[in-house]
């Protein structure tokens, strides 16, 4: 047997591989033959292909196959075709990408539209061509999912936490209360910080990570946590006003499809400068940390407040 496909089967196996492969039994029986001899340049393009397509198929890896388009030069049309077939066969399993200096080295196997993979798999078959792909890049486009903008399950934001985001994972069987508790901390911590142009809060996203999680919340519980989320803002001392605050339910989506009860919550601040220290309904005063938040001590806040008035005054 041939020693790359005795790495990755056994001789028991090959039979059946024979009719999967679809290319004949004498290519195939030269592939699984133990001889030493020099095959032609044809059939040792073939062998290439059906190695790599096994090496991909008996261990589970989706990694492209590239190939040069020169190969096909050495193969009849029969040949062509039925390599052209294998190609296609396993086209949901990996990308093909081939390089050729030309468009007519293929001939009548074109092979972007032989090659269409399922549209679910997302795999997409490119033909380079020597003044590029223009031709069959429309075409390619209608195998790529494109995500819908918004939050994806399992997805990693690319922005890190900083003053002015917050990431909070909603972690125990009782949501509504997780973030109502400490909300109106956060959202004091940002008000007591003018330097910053905006504080957003997002619930339903992993602080370690930055990854996409949500948050689970039906109807009632998303009218309950939206109700006592602007009874705490509205009790916020001194007040403000509702044009500071914005409270949004942001649904969470696999697959580009939008799983139900799973959102992000946003909860964005617009800070303002005044001399006034905010403080929440317990009254309590927070900054903004790089960490966080603080709670200041009542020493700590009148140091604050004097470093106010001279502002202010």
């Amino acid at each position: 047997m041939n020693q790359n496909a005795d790495l990755i089967m056994n001789t028991n196996q090959w039979p059946v591989l024979l009719d999967h492969f679809s290319l004949g039994e004498d290519i195939m029986e030269g592939f699984f033959s133990s001889s030493d001899k020099v095959h032609s340049n044809s059939l040792s393009f073939i062998y290439l292909i059906v190695n790599e397509c096994l090496l991909r198929l008996a261990r589970g890896l989706h990694l492209p196959l590239v190939l040069d388009c020169m190969g096909f030069e050495f193969l009849d049309e029969i040949s062509k075709r039925k390599v052209l077939n294998l190609l296609k066969l396993h086209s949901d399993s990996f990308q093909t990408i081939v390089f050729a200096s030309q468009a007519s080295e293929l001939g009548s196997a074109n092979l972007v539209l032989d090659i269409k993979p399922s549209e679910a798999k997302g795999f997409g078959s490119i033909f380079y061509k020597n003044n590029g792909m223009v031709g069959h890049q429309a075409r390619l486009q209608k195998t790529v999912t494109k995500l819908q903008p918004g939050y994806h399950l399992g997805a990693e934001l690319k922005k890190d936490e900083n003053l002015e985001t917050e990431y909070k994972e909603v972690k125990g069987n009782n949501a509504v209360n997780s973030i109502k508790d400490i909300a109106d901390q956060y959202i004091v911590a940002f008000l007591n910080s003018p330097q910053l142009k905006q504080g957003r809060i997002l619930w339903g996203v992993t602080d370690t990570n930055r990854e996409v999680v949500g948050v689970s919340l039906n109807y009632s519980q998303r009218d309950d946590l939206r109700r006592n989320l602007v009874n705490k803002l509205h009790d916020i001392q001194p007040t403000i006003p509702p044009s500071c605050y914005r409270v949004e339910f942001k649904p969470v989506y696999l697959k580009n499809k939008p799983v139900d009860d799973l959102y992000v919550l946003e909860v964005s601040v617009r800070p303002f400068e005044s001399e006034f220290l905010f403080c929440t309904t317990k009254k309590e005063v927070f900054v903004k940390t790089d960490g966080g938040k603080r709670k200041l001590s009542p020493y700590e806040i009148q140091l604050e407040y004097r470093d106010r008035i001279k502002k202010y005054s």
